[in-house]
């Protein structure tokens, strides 16, 4: 069985072959660090020697509440494309403040689809 997927860009441009990397983190201080290389470290060789072009995370939380289940937003990508960091965010209320976000526990796992080249 053979797959292929076809990847389009701004102005319906093909990007071409593309690898989709999946894998799972835990947060610390509201961060989660993902490492897409061969070995799963920052010394390894990166998946992506050419792009990333997205990168989707979801934080898991078990929550009944809505203000509690957790947003996510890409913090950052070096430039060897070995690292990647992601915020990890949650609603909460307090008393005084009233509805906020903040940095959700450590620990919290964050699925991630990334998606380059």
């Amino acid at each position: 069985m053979s797959s292929s997927i076809a990847v389009y860009g701004p102005g319906n441009a093909a990007y071409g072959d593309v690898v989709l990397w999946v894998g799972d983190g835990e947060t610390v201080n509201g961060v989660v660090t993902i490492h897409p290389t061969d070995n799963g470290l920052a010394t390894g060789n990166s998946r992506f020697p050419e792009a990333i072009y997205g990168v989707y995370a979801t934080g898991a939380i078990d929550t009944a509440g809505a203000t509690f289940v957790p947003g996510t937003a890409r913090k950052l990508i070096t430039s060897d494309r070995k690292t990647v960091e992601i915020n990890v965010v949650r609603g909460a209320t307090l008393a005084i403040l009233g509805p906020t976000l903040q940095f959700v526990p450590d620990g919290t796992t964050v699925s991630v689809l990334i998606v380059g080249r």
